[in-house]
C-alpha cells in the first residue's frame, strides 16, 4: 500500500483502522511531516516495524515504510540501504526486504515541486540505479510532475524538470503503472503519485484507496 498523508501523526487513528482491515505487507507513505520531536511510539502500528526518513531542516516532507513483522509464519527481514546521498530538498528511503526465500527492494520518494536541477538529476540517477537491479524493485512516491501525460509519454506543458525525468524514464528498465489521478484539489485532478517497477508483472490489479483523513491524495494498493 502507498499513500501521501499530508502529515501523518494526526491521522494515525484512521490509518490504523485501514491497516487493521486490509493488513498490507508494506505501507509506504510520503509527506509524513515527522521530525525528531515525534517518537516512533506516537506513530506505531501494532504488528508493524517502522522505518522513517524525516525532514528536520524545515516543516513538511518526510517518508516512511511500515513492514509487517510476520507473513504466513515467516519473519519479514528488512534492511535499510544507505549507499547514497540525497539533496536536502528530496526525501527518500530505500529498503530491502526478504520473506522466506523471496527478496525485493522498495524506494519511497517525495519530490516537492520546487527542487533544483541538481536534485532532480541525482534522483534520476538513484532511481535508474535501483531499477537496474536484478531484485524485484518497487519505487513509489509523490514526484510532483503533473506536466507528464503518462498515457502517451508526452508533456502537457513545457517544464524542464518533467522533460528530463520523462526522457530518463524512456531509457530506463521501468514501467510506470498508475493510470488515474492521485491528487484532488478543488476541481483540479493530477497524477502526481507514481509506481515505477522493473517488471510490469510485479503489480497486478492496482486499486485506488480512499485518502487517509483529510489528505488531498488518494492511495493505491495491489
Amino acid at each position: 500500500m502507498y499513500t501521501n498523508t499530508n502529515a501523518l501523526s494526526n491521522k494515525m487513528d484512521k490509518l490504523r483502522i485501514f491497516v487493521d482491515e486490509k493488513r498490507p505487507t508494506f505501507i509506504l507513505i510520503t509527506e509524513t511531516w515527522l521530525s525528531s520531536e515525534i517518537s516512533d511510539s506516537l506513530v506505531a502500528i501494532p504488528g508493524y516495524v517502522l522505518h522513517r526518513q524525516d525532514r528536520d531542516q524545515k516543516r513538511g516532507g518526510g517518508v516512511c515504510v511500515f513492514s509487517r513483522g510476520l507473513i504466513h509464519g515467516h519473519d519479514v527481514k528488512i534492511t535499510q540501504f544507505n549507499d547514497y546521498v540525497m539533496p536536502l530538498d528530496v526525501d527518500m528511503i530505500w529498503v530491502r526486504a526478504q520473506i522466506s526465500m523471496v527478496k525485493m527492494q522498495m524506494l519511497c520518494v517525495y519530490r516537492p515541486g520546487y527542487t533544483t536541477h541538481q536534485a532532480d538529476q541525482t534522483l534520476i540517477e538513484v532511481i535508474g540505479h535501483a531499477l537496474s537491479s536484478d531484485l524485484p524493485t518497487y519505487i513509489c512516491g509523490d514526484f510532483n510532475y503533473p506536466q507528464i501525460e503518462w498515457s502517451n509519454l508526452t508533456l502537457s506543458v513545457n517544464n524542464a524538470g518533467a522533460s528530463d525525468f520523462l526522457e530518463a524514464y524512456k531509457n530506463m528498465n521501468a514501467k510506470q503503472v498508475v493510470d488515474f489521478p492521485t491528487r484532488f484539489r478543488g476541481v483540479e485532478e493530477s497524477l502526481l503519485d507514481l509506481i515505477l517497477v522493473n517488471d510490469k508483472k510485479l503489480v497486478c490489479d492496482l486499486e485506488s484507496c480512499a485518502p487517509i483523513g483529510k489528505s488531498d491524495h488518494i492511495g493505491f494498493s495491489s
